[in-house]
């Protein structure tokens, strides 16, 4: 391919026999990646929620391929991604870890500063997985993962500017928690960030548990695909990993998920299954060891070759919309609100307006800065995930004043925007131990918007599982801004 007439560069991926020509003479199929160079007005990022059982291995798989080092059985790769001291004492993620990001050059190799000099992501010709040696190494010492003190600390020794600078491809990892107790801050994790992809990450031990299946159920709902990763395989007996496997088949089977399970053995199957992905019917699993590196190269492979799902260049021209679904003090410096940028491009010094407050009132603010992936921008672009530092328009007004929380948005400043107490959906209820009528009160979630709210209408006497309705929701405590169109989940106080 002549480079120069794409404008980006060519990475041979694998070679593959086709048959043979009419006059018998062999024919061969090339599989091709063209990537474009890095660039300040063009980018590439995937968000990848990673979901499923608690101790099914999440964090740790996250801090592996983020890494690029191998577990040490112990726990070492996952004090990367942990937030908490509580988190690391237990081994249970709690809160959303969003902030791990991988990043690809244009010929698949991995930029981060941790991973092997010349760890590449592109395998050749059609065998099975390396066992990760040539990808990952070795397990830091345990002098290492003292000196890291806390969860986080000084294992994440990582450039993210010079990371981000020389990357063609972005996929940020959003760790999400699997233990029951926290399946709200889980369903919050996967409408507010707005995942491209879900990794579904099941124990070959273990196997499917009640909570792989509610989750998986999360993001079949929100029609986000998902891929299956099963860990631990050096620690199940075969007799234990082929049930494990056989639950996983009959899982993604069944009616309501309509999948169609892929397992990937090797190099071809990874091009196969990257093909398919993107429209969700095929739901590639991938069987993997964080501490033995078995086929962790050919995931990583995988995640390389992911295609991008959303068509976030045609909404850059629209009006800008932020999704705030957290904010921090930081000493010195001010408030800062970190979301995701769905519409529109935002820029340093620029006017926008914050709201809904507890009225429904929409507030001016001023951009002063933007950080993205760590790192400080000029301009944060559509579909990306950044954090601003403002502040308000108006003399002796502090933006905390404003009444700053989860769900609020920024909007363009020519917007008019309008926030409702009601609104109307159409909804099918996919599991409800309970039977609903109206005034029946449980927790929605739409975006970055999580409230209680009350049914106020609904076209049939009674809600049962499996039953499609129309309904009439209404805030029980604050109106918020809805855009028409947008997918919601709503679930049981819990």
């Amino acid at each position: 391919l002549c480079e120069s007439e794409i404008g980006g560069h060519s990475q041979l991926v694998l070679v593959r026999e086709a048959g043979k020509t009419k006059d018998k003479r062999p024919r061969v199929r090339l599989d091709v990646l063209i990537r474009l160079p890095p660039s300040e007005l063009r980018h590439l990022n995937l968000r990848v929620a990673v979901i499923g059982n608690v101790d099914a291995g999440k964090s740790t798989l996250v801090g592996v391929l983020v890494g690029g080092s191998l577990d040490n059985g112990r726990g070492s790769a996952r004090l990367r991604v942990l937030k908490h001291r509580h988190e690391a004492e237990t081994g249970r993620t709690s809160s959303i870890a969003e902030d791990q990001h991988i990043g690809f050059d244009q010929e698949g190799r991995v930029v981060n500063s941790q991973h092997p000099a010349g760890a590449h992501a592109l395998g050749g010709g059609g065998g099975g997985g390396t066992g990760g040696a040539s990808l990952f190494g070795p397990p830091p010492a345990a002098e290492a993962i003292a000196a890291a003190g806390t969860p986080g600390g000084g294992m994440r020794a990582v450039n993210w500017q010079e990371v981000v600078s020389r990357s063609s491809k972005v996929v940020s990892f959003i760790d999400l928690a699997g233990h029951e107790k926290y399946l709200k801050t889980t369903m919050f994790g996967m409408t507010a960030h707005d995942p491209d992809y879900g990794m579904v990450v099941v124990g070959a031990n273990h196997g499917v548990t009640r909570m792989t299946k509610e989750h998986l159920g999360v993001a079949i709902a929100l029609h986000v695909p998902v891929l299956i990763v099963v860990t631990k395989v050096d620690l199940a007996p075969e007799n234990i990993l082929k049930e494990t496997m056989q639950q996983l088949h009959r899982l993604l089977r069944v009616p309501g998920a309509r999948k169609r399970p892929y397992q990937v053995r090797g190099m071809d199957d990874v091009v196969v299954a990257s093909r398919a992905f993107r429209d969700g019917f095929v739901a590639p699993i991938f069987t993997i060891s964080n501490v033995t590196g078995q086929d962790m190269d050919l995931l990583q492979t995988f995640i390389n070759l992911m295609p991008a799902r959303k068509r976030w260049a045609q909404r850059s021209d629209g009006a800008v919309e932020f999704l705030i679904d957290q904010f921090f003090n930081v000493p010195g410096i001010g408030t800062v609100v970190a979301g995701t940028l769905v519409s529109g491009v935002v820029t340093v010094g620029q006017t926008l307006q914050l709201g809904p407050d507890y009225t429904g009132a929409f507030k001016p603010v001023l951009i002063k800065s933007i950080h993205c992936m760590r790192t400080s921008c000029q301009k944060l672009l559509t579909g990306q995930s950044g954090a601003f530092l403002m502040r308000s328009l108006k003399r002796k007004e502090h933006v905390r004043s404003m009444g700053l929380r989860k769900g609020m948005v920024l909007l363009g400043e020519s917007s008019e925007p309008r926030a409702t107490w009601r609104f109307s959906c159409d909804v099918l209820v996919l599991h409800s131990s309970t039977t609903m009528r109206c005034n029946y009160q449980p927790v929605l979630h739409c975006r970055n918007v999580r409230q209680s709210a009350r049914i106020v209408r609904m076209d049939r006497e009674v809600l049962r599982t499996g039953t499609k309705a129309s309904l009439d929701f209404e805030f029980l405590f604050r109106p918020e801004f809805i855009a028409v169109g947008s997918r919601l989940i709503f679930r049981e106080v819990l």
